[in-house]
């Protein structure tokens, strides 16, 4: 249950994403078109803080489901096997992050994803494989890639 509304959240930030890219490219808006810009919208629209907390709950959820699918998935040959848990492990780590972000904004905070994503960067660094962690990590970052995720 929580996990469909996990998906829902996901999908409502993408359409507002789309909005505010094509408010942009029209001209008529100069906010953020990514996640942090949705999210912004969301929490000066009435009861969007209400969302945003229901949102942050289904998007942890979404994010724990992912991680539990990388490592309880059905048996695969190797490879396979060793894709799928990276991927799963991604996701998990991008609906994370966005539980977070929503998370921030629901307790009247704001983020700027650029700075985030540099200290959340460094965060990983400092870690014991950080690095291999980081360069796996870096594509799973791109917009396009994270929507076919």
């Amino acid at each position: 249950m929580l996990t469909r509304v996990g998906f829902a959240v996901d999908g409502l930030i993408h359409i507002l994403i789309g909005a505010i890219a094509s408010q942009v490219s029209l001209g008529a808006s100069n906010d953020k078109a990514d996640h942090s810009g949705a999210l912004g919208q969301l929490a000066a629209v009435p009861r969007g803080v209400i969302l945003l907390w229901v949102g942050a709950v289904g998007l942890a959820a979404l994010g724990a489901s992912a991680i539990l699918e990388a490592f309880t998935s059905p048996a695969l040959d190797r490879s396979k096997r060793i894709a799928a848990t990276a991927k799963n492990l991604g996701k998990g780590m991008v609906y994370f992050a966005l539980a977070g972000t929503a998370l921030t904004f629901a307790r009247g905070g704001s983020a700027d994803s650029e700075q985030s994503s540099r200290q959340a960067s460094s965060d990983l660094l400092s870690l014991p494989g950080g690095v291999l962690s980081l360069r796996c990590s870096g594509p799973l970052s791109l917009q396009p890639v994270h929507i076919l995720l």
